[in-house]
């Protein structure tokens, strides 16, 4: 499967969007950790997309293979933690943080109701931002996987016969 594009841009456009995008939350993800241990993750994802803009820069294809097997493994392992029970995973930290944003808001009665008897809410919620998270996750892998055919291409065509 190949897109043609990203979003009304070029394939580059959009492999270069998506590749900051991975390099900015990585980033905000590493000064968000709480234990060492957690710095594996964030710091995997930077020196992806680090990899990947420096191969898009400089035109080499296979410098955007390492980005689409970590997509590829991150959104297999989003579909099978929202087919399995999404609220037993911790690791979307911002939707955590958001839910938790969201309740500190309301007043008392209504905290007390969507957290005794809400959690039906709780469980649709994370289960529709998995399932976005995926869909974006799969989109961002089908544009960088067809910017890596094009570049692939096109550096077949520049070799000299």
């Amino acid at each position: 499967m190949k897109v043609n594009g990203c979003c009304c841009f070029t394939l580059r456009t959009g492999g270069l969007i998506c590749a900051w995008i991975w390099l900015i939350v990585s980033i905000h993800n590493v000064f968000d950790v709480k234990y060492w241990v957690e710095y594996f993750e964030p710091i995997t994802y930077m020196v992806v997309a680090i990899h990947c803009l420096i191969g898009i820069y400089y035109d080499k294809h296979n410098y955007l293979l390492p980005f689409i097997i970590v997509q590829c493994i991150d959104v297999g392992y989003t579909i099978r933690v929202a087919i399995g029970n999404p609220i037993d995973w911790l690791g979307p930290r911002l939707m955590i943080h958001t839910f938790k944003y969201i309740i500190a808001k309301l007043d008392q009665k209504l905290q007390q109701s969507i957290l005794n008897e809400g959690m039906g809410f709780i469980y649709i919620y994370f289960w529709i931002i998995f399932v976005i998270g995926a869909a974006i996750g799969i989109y961002s892998a089908l544009v960088m996987y067809s910017l890596y055919k094009s570049m692939k291409t096109a550096a077949r065509q520049s070799l000299p016969k």
